[in-house]
């Protein structure tokens, strides 16, 4: 339904996002799309396919595209000064609550130490937009899931560590 950022210890953000929170997280700014994708090199010898080698991991920076905003001086902001350890990102995607009560979150992806690496702005009808890449130190992707009641139950966690290359949490695969 909606995709909204929270860039964390911001949490009024003038002529932005007009839904007050969404699964308990504030200062949330709309976002029109947000792209991540991770490789993993196998090489697979001819005659021995069941002693396929597998690379290491390789995340890609978060790609996101919104139009501007209120929140956009703060992403720009943080383009120039992230800070020494950067900061948390969160991406909060949304549906519709069954019940009526506005919107509950269907994933949240957290990105930690996160840094813009590339950041540009187009305008070429009435509103701006903006499209900037981000780079982290960690990234977790939070599932949640609705029961036949509707209520929303939050799922399995996966996050991902670059710094250590673990896995941190996971789903049990049988």
């Amino acid at each position: 339904m909606a995709i909204y950022m929270k860039l964390d210890k911001l949490d009024t953000i003038a002529g932005a996002a007009t839904v007050p929170d969404v699964g308990g997280k504030k200062g949330l700014m709309a976002v029109d799309n947000v792209t991540f994708g991770a490789g993993r090199p196998i090489g697979i010898v001819v005659g021995s396919s069941t002693h396929a080698e597998t690379g290491q991991v390789d995340l890609s920076d978060v790609s996101v595209a919104r139009t501007c905003d209120g929140a956009s001086p703060f992403i720009q902001t943080f383009f120039f000064q992230p800070g020494g350890n950067g900061r948390t990102i969160d991406f909060v995607i949304t549906k519709a609550d069954r019940k009526g009560a506005g919107m509950v979150p269907s994933m949240i992806i957290t990105l930690e130490e996160a840094r813009l690496t590339s950041y540009s702005l187009s305008a070429s009808s009435a509103q701006p937009a903006e499209n900037y890449s981000i780079a982290y130190t960690s990234i977790a992707i939070a599932h949640y899931n609705e029961e036949d009641n509707g209520e929303i139950k939050k799922g399995d966690t996966i996050k991902f560590d670059l710094a250590t290359a673990k896995l941190v949490s996971a789903a049990k695969l049988p």
